[in-house]
């Protein structure tokens, strides 16, 4: 599909009835749509780095990035636990780049790690993304030396643009460290078909967060 068409699609979706179920959702959320609580707070012994999906607002989007944050939170504490958006473009047009993603973008999630390891050398670090922001996950952590690889303990991945094209892995990063959700099969945006993420399956993992956020409580001490 040519990418005028997905944009075309994509407007559409946004402007769905599914938005205000989203909205509704939101207002019993104690985790906001922008978060910095990791660079503008002080360290606490959890910090989760989330990447949104393409074109949500915020750092943190509303479909499912608050929602696992709050399910993570209410596991070990909201004293315990620091909340950072990834704070990139979030661009339509760059799924479409090799790698699912931007170099920018790549950094911006590269650079929170860092600070997350350097500013809270004592802290577990954990992640996640939904649709572009997988494969600002994938992308980033690749990279990353072994010392901060080994300090994330935990990935959560939602509707995940490179799952396929990876292999179903972060490439060097263990796979029993990462989680991917796909709504059973039924969003094909896990499959490559970026097309898709105009399709309800892929709206919809604020289901999933509830799951996700215990999974990653789960991996920390």
């Amino acid at each position: 599909m040519r990418f005028s068409a997905v944009f075309a699609l994509a407007s559409l979706a946004i402007a769905s009835p599914i938005a205000p179920q989203v909205e509704t959702t939101l207002a019993t959320r104690a985790t906001r749509s922008t978060e910095n609580e990791l660079s503008l707070g002080p360290c606490k012994d959890v910090i989760f780095i989330f990447a949104r999906g393409s074109t949500e607002i915020g750092n943190m989007g509303t479909v499912v990035g608050p929602g696992v944050a709050d399910q993570l939170k209410a596991r070990l504490g909201s004293s315990r636990v620091a909340v950072e958006g990834v704070d990139y473009a979030a661009l339509l047009s760059t799924n479409y780049l090799p790698g699912g993603t931007d170099a920018l973008s790549e950094a911006r999630m590269k650079a929170l790690l860092n600070m997350a390891a350097t500013k809270c050398p004592n802290s577990q670090i954990v992640t996640g993304g939904y649709s572009q922001g997988g494969a600002v996950n994938h992308r980033a952590i690749e990279d990353m030396p072994q010392n901060i690889k080994d300090k994330i303990k935990a990935v959560v991945l939602f509707g995940d643009t490179q799952k396929l094209t990876d292999g179903n892995q972060i490439p060097g990063f263990p796979t029993s460290k990462t989680k991917f959700f796909c709504r059973g099969g039924l969003d094909q945006v896990c499959n490559g078909v970026l097309s898709a993420a105009v399709l309800l399956p892929h709206l919809s993992y604020g289901s999933d967060a509830v799951e996700a956020g215990n999974w990653l409580a789960d991996r920390v001490v």
